[in-house]
């Protein structure tokens, strides 16, 4: 059992080295932070650390100048001291026990740490690349932009670029396709093994099932899927899960209308605790019937289904279940509103505003807006209400077809010169007109025609 410093009482239980994991980019700081705030350092060995440090920092400058120069910009400097931090925790994450952290460095020097996890990481790069290999065969056949971008471009250059020497906390490439359960503060080589990792076991899920029917499932969430950020495992574990809900098997995806209403009379039943443990049971037999029974697997599913608990309770509540549980027979979305439906009651639309602005997502947003907005009036005081923000305007004015994009311009005036009668500098119209300025002409010409012969509802 290790001793503590200056008399302090020995190493128990309570006084175990533990790092919560919600500053993964700042390991080592953390696990030196709390070695030294339980006392198991000595002054001399803490002013030992700090000199290892420097001569480390100095001898990493030296090597990104290559012997040239010891003077380096602040924004350089500042970066190669965050790529030392991080090697160094890659050094001390592998530890079974963090215990051993305190011997490590009572008994080894600062540089043979970083030394060791700079072998460390070059040893999980390799593995990485045959994992990658893995994952570039598993791809699915899909439209949905954002995914292909991701995992047929997107992750290519960490592969080319990553320079762990000098910038092991940074992790090059263009990833946009959300996975289900994504911890953002992961950084380096850390952060691409767990997207890497997270991406294989949603591609063994989504492997287990026909291209076109997970086509049909993301066409029949949203007609214009292939421009959205969505996650095609989670709407294929729903869709499985529901049917297995409804005693139906897992040859197919697909369900109807009606059976989405006899889910919705299934659940609307339940509690909160049972509704979790319906989900998590027929969860757990999708992933038994389809042989995917690892651990990782398993927690994996255990995660996304208890984030949807809540989803569903208020898909429920506001009678969208079909949001969650996709119907992949129902009748294309030409539009997000009905033109001639109800101006919303005052208390009605403040709850919706209130519910879109708390919505992460913008394909949540807009699901709302496509269900609750039946008037072209409302549609314009949405976009006014703060609770669309920047480029989510973009992918809501993509959500709207040519007469309701006209109705919308008829309801700011627009007259065949192209004068406005309102306030220039309101960003919903700005955005606007950077939509349309986007357009093909024809197109742009055909709204404006509509705009101008339509008569408002």
């Amino acid at each position: 059992m290790l001793q503590p410093i200056k008399g302090k009482m020995e190493l128990t239980k309570e006084k175990q080295i533990c790092i919560d994991g919600k500053h993964e980019g700042h390991f080592f700081e953390n696990v030196l932070s709390e070695v030294m705030e339980k006392g198991y350092l000595q002054e001399e060995d803490m002013q030992r650390i700090q000199m290892e440090m420097i001569q480390i920092w100095t001898k990493q400058i030296e090597g990104f100048n290559r012997g040239r120069s010891s003077s380096i910009t602040e924004t350089n400097a500042k970066k190669l001291l965050e790529s030392m931090y991080f090697t160094l925790g890659f050094r001390f994450q592998v530890l079974e026990d963090l215990d051993d952290s305190i011997t490590l460095l009572r008994q080894k020097s600062l540089n043979e740490l970083f030394e060791e996890g700079q072998s460390l990481i070059k040893e999980r790069f390799e593995r990485l690349k045959v994992e990658y290999e893995e994952l570039k065969a598993s791809l699915l056949k899909t439209d949905n932009i954002a995914y292909n971008d991701t995992y047929r471009k997107g992750l290519e250059p960490f592969f080319k670029e990553y320079a762990p020497e000098f910038e092991s906390q940074e992790c090059p490439g263009d990833i946009d396709y959300p996975l289900s359960n994504d911890k953002m503060e992961k950084l380096g080589i850390d952060y691409m093994a767990d997207y890497i990792e997270k991406s294989l076991l949603e591609h063994s899920l989504c492997l287990k099932f026909k291209g076109e029917e997970i086509e049909a499932v993301l066409e029949g969430y949203h007609k214009g899927y292939r421009d959205l950020l969505m996650n095609i495992f989670e709407l294929v574990l729903m869709n499985a899960i529901g049917r297995l809900i409804l005693d139906k098997d897992l040859n197919s995806l697909s369900l109807e209308t009606l059976e989405i209403q006899e889910l919705e009379k299934i659940l609307e039943i339940l509690p909160t605790p049972l509704l979790e443990s319906k989900l998590m049971d027929r969860g757990m037999e999708v992933l038994s019937q389809l042989g995917l029974t690892s651990n990782k697997m398993q927690s994996y599913t255990a995660q996304t289904i208890r984030k949807y608990v809540p989803r569903i309770e208020v898909a429920l509540e506001e009678e969208m279940l079909d949001t969650i549980f996709i119907a992949q027979k129902q009748e294309a979305h030409d539009s997000i509103l009905y033109t001639a439906g109800e101006k919303l009651e005052d208390e009605a639309f403040k709850k919706l505003s209130e519910m879109i602005r708390d919505c992460e997502k913008v394909e949540d947003k807009i699901t709302w807006i496509r269900k609750k907005v039946n008037h072209i009036e409302d549609l314009r005081d949405i976009l006014e209400a703060d609770c669309i923000f920047e480029e989510e305007y973009q992918k809501v004015y993509e959500s709207l077809g040519d007469l309701e994009i006209a109705l919308l311009l008829n309801t700011i005036r627009i007259d065949k010169n192209d004068v406005m009668e309102m306030e220039m500098d309101r960003e919903w119209f700005m955005q606007l007109k950077s939509y349309l300025n986007q357009m093909p002409v024809e197109r742009q010409n055909t709204i404006k025609e509509i705009a101008y012969r339509t008569v408002q509802c």
